[in-house]
């Protein structure tokens, strides 16, 4: 009775793991179930984290011209042109994807970014509000608390801070 007993623990036991797979674990995958990406956009954003950013833009182009409606590929993009020194595309590109999602969170931060780097204070300001008010950010999401950091010790071009 009592190897029945501990035979059936082990079962049970051996079954709660199945069911419980994958809780708690972490992935790379979109927070929202619903969201989904192409294949061309994940392809992208690898390469963009290894900084091959032409080789981003090169897979992208092709992808946002039957694509029209994709505000990540034009968000990355404008990034992609951005770090390549290409601040005019970059803002193109930006201004695009938040035509299409005027919320789209790493547009704004990112354009935030350009706006400091081509020395545009005021606008980065503004970027950084939208994302502050930002239902899925709320001040509170990575990309508005580097945002923030980055203007608040923002120092325009040829001035250093004195302490």
């Amino acid at each position: 009775m009592l190897r029945k007993y501990l035979l059936m623990c082990l079962l049970c036991l051996g079954l709660s793991f199945v069911f419980a797979e994958g809780v708690g674990e972490t992935t790379d995958e979109p927070e929202s179930p619903s969201m989904t990406y192409a294949q061309e956009v994940l392809d992208a954003q690898a390469l963009i984290d290894e900084e091959d950013y032409q080789g981003a833009i090169d897979l992208l182009m092709p992808y946002v011209e039957s694509h029209l409606d994709d505000a990540d590929a034009f968000n990355l993009l404008g990034y992609s042109n951005r770090k390549l020194g290409d601040y005019e595309k970059g803002l193109e590109y930006y201004t695009k994807a938040l035509e299409l999602e005027p919320e789209h969170i790493g547009a704004n931060e990112y354009l935030g970014e350009l706006y400091l780097e081509t020395g545009e204070l005021d606008k980065a300001i503004e970027r950084l509000t939208i994302l502050g008010d930002a239902e899925a950010c709320q001040q509170s999401c990575e990309a508005y608390l580097e945002l923030k950091e980055l203007v608040d010790s923002y120092q325009p071009e040829g001035t250093s801070s004195q302490n």
